[in-house]
């Protein structure tokens, strides 16, 4: 079995827009941002894609995007903090970062990155943001925060969130 990895050790070479992920690595550690108003039904059911929740955060801002809805959303603190407050504009605070745990095998693109040139996984990644069209059960999430207690509802206090 090969050894997990946080997104926070990996090495990003901007100038060959990809993160430097060791062939071994069969997870990684990445974050997903959402809004306080789906938490019970997260920290129950685990993330799902928007196919079978119906939620979206896009489109409040007076744009047109719609996202993948066969896909859910993963990327550094950067991104998370970005689709957390998208989600929070939306449907309402708190903002809610999930950290988990994936099997590389289950990572896809984002899409908006393959129309920059993103080929897979790692250079979406690189990018921002990956995604998976696999659920993801509670027992994947290694810290869940509610930003507006500071609570953690998980956390896992040998991996590094922030």
């Amino acid at each position: 079995m090969g050894r997990i990895i946080n997104i926070r050790d990996l090495e990003l070479r901007y100038h060959q827009n990809t993160y430097v992920i060791p062939d071994d690595v069969d997870q990684v550690i990445l974050i997903h941002g959402t809004s306080g108003k789906f938490l019970d039904d997260i920290m129950k059911n685990g993330l799902k894609p928007r196919k079978l929740t119906g939620n979206d955060s896009w489109g409040h801002w007076g744009c047109d995007l719609i996202s993948n809805s066969d896909l859910i959303y993963f990327g550094n603190l950067a991104t998370a903090r970005h689709a957390a407050r998208n989600c929070a504009g939306k449907f309402g605070i708190p903002l809610v970062y999930i950290q988990v745990v994936l099997d590389v095998a289950d990572l896809v693109p984002d899409e908006d990155w393959e129309d920059y040139g993103a080929k897979d996984w790692r250079e979406s990644l690189a990018q921002g943001s990956c995604a998976t069209s696999q659920p993801v059960t509670p027992d994947k999430f290694l810290n869940v925060l509610n930003t507006l207690t500071g609570e953690y509802l998980v956390r896992t206090q040998d991996v590094t969130f922030f």
